[in-house]
Order: structure tokens, then C-alpha cells, then sequence
């Protein structure tokens, strides 16, 4: 089924170290999120498009809509984005490092060396994500701020709290980023207040 075609310039990189600017392109997305196609042709009008799609997508997927009545009656549920003069359509980026408990201090506490920022700042901070109300909050924040930025997919490394890591995975699914998340294990190195076993570690994951 598809759910969202998009018309106009496309940047991507159909192979490694290769990167290819389309100009009145065509994306079909279906409603899982995987892209159908990628191609160019040029076209004037809403109806045009749509039409060229139907060739493309016979007998793979729904009727692609012709008329605003039709659109009414299967309740809107296909997105025509054409864009403007000046708007590209990138991928979205992948960040494969992100230590989300540390956001909150982001752009900030650099006056100490490893150890003793872990000790003065870090440790702290993710302490604190024990309660669930401030887990959520910096999660959240963590979450809305990649994607504005562009990153659709995310690697997270978590605390060692596991109700805390499911709510980062709770707030990636709902809020529609692809992230891959870890809980942080932690048995040496660490306060005695934040570390754990090698068992609770186990138990844990």
C-alpha cells in the first residue's frame, strides 16, 4: 500500500561512495516505511504523477487516487508532497554513537579529564535517570532533538537502569525514530551506588 509519494529534487546514494542529485523525481513510500521506488520523470500537474505512479505500482499495490473525491473516499490515507524550488529530499542519517543519558549536559562540562568528568559530571547525571519521570524527560528531549537534526536511525547507549531503557525504546518507537538501544553495564570503574553485578548485569539484558 502506498503512503506517501513525493515529487521533486532527491539527493541519495544508490551505492557506496556514489552520490546522485535527481531532479523531478518520483519516491514512493509504502506504510511500513520502505521506499517502492526511485525514479525521475517529468510532470506538470498532481494527476500526471499519479498517473505515471499507476504504470509503476500495478498489481503490487492499491489504486493509486485520481480525483479529490476518490482521495475522500479512502479517506485520505495516500500523502502528495511536492516540493518547492530549493527543497532537496535527503536520506535520513544514521548516528551509530549516542550516549542518550548524557544529553542533558550536552555542549557543556569539558574542563575535566575522562575519569574525573565521569566522576564530576557523568555519573551524576545518569544517576539520576533511576526515576522514570526524568528518564522520560531527557529521553524525550534526546529523541525530538536527533530527528529535527535529520538522524532517522539511532545507535543509544542507555544507563544501567532497565526500566529507564525500555522507556527510551518506548519513546524512539512512538516517536518514529529506528534506533537500536543498550543497556549500559557497568561493574567497575563506577561509583558503588551506580555499578552492579556481573549477575544483576546478565539479569538485566
Amino acid at each position: 500500500h502506498i503512503k506517501t509519494i513525493v515529487y521533486g529534487t532527491i539527493a541519495h546514494a544508490p551505492r557506496f561512495g556514489h552520490v546522485e542529485v535527481l531532479e523531478d523525481a518520483v519516491v514512493m513510500v509504502e506504510k511500513t516505511g520502505k521506499v517502492l521506488l526511485v525514479a525521475t520523470q517529468d510532470v506538470e500537474e498532481e494527476r500526471d504523477i499519479l498517473t505515471w505512479v499507476q504504470r509503476f505500482s500495478a498489481g503490487t499495490c492499491t489504486p493509486v487516487i485520481q480525483t479529490e473525491s476518490d482521495r475522500a473516499n479512502t479517506g485520505g490515507h495516500m500523502d502528495m508532497i511536492r516540493l518547492a524550488r530549493g527543497q532537496v529530499l535527503l536520506p535520513g542519517f544514521i548516528d551509530t554513537h549516542i550516549h542518550a543519558a548524557q544529553y542533558s549536559y550536552s555542549g557543556t562540562a569539558t574542563d575535566r579529564p575522562l575519569m574525573e568528568w565521569l566522576n564530576h559530571y557523568t555519573f551524576p547525571a545518569e544517576r539520576r535517570l533511576a526515576d522514570e519521570r526524568i528518564a522520560a524527560r531527557v529521553y524525550s528531549a534526546v529523541v525530538e532533538r536527533t530527528l529535527r537534526g535529520g538522524t532517522t536511525t539511532a545507535l543509544y547507549y542507555a544507563t544501567i537502569h532497565v526500566p529507564a531503557t525500555k522507556i527510551l525504546a518506548d519513546i524512539a518507537m512512538h516517536k518514529g525514530q529506528r534506533a537500536f538501544i543498550g543497556k549500559v553495564c557497568m561493574d567497575r570503574n563506577s561509583p558503588s551506588d551506580y555499578s552492579e553485578t556481573t549477575a544483576e548485569a546478565l539479569a538485566g539484558t
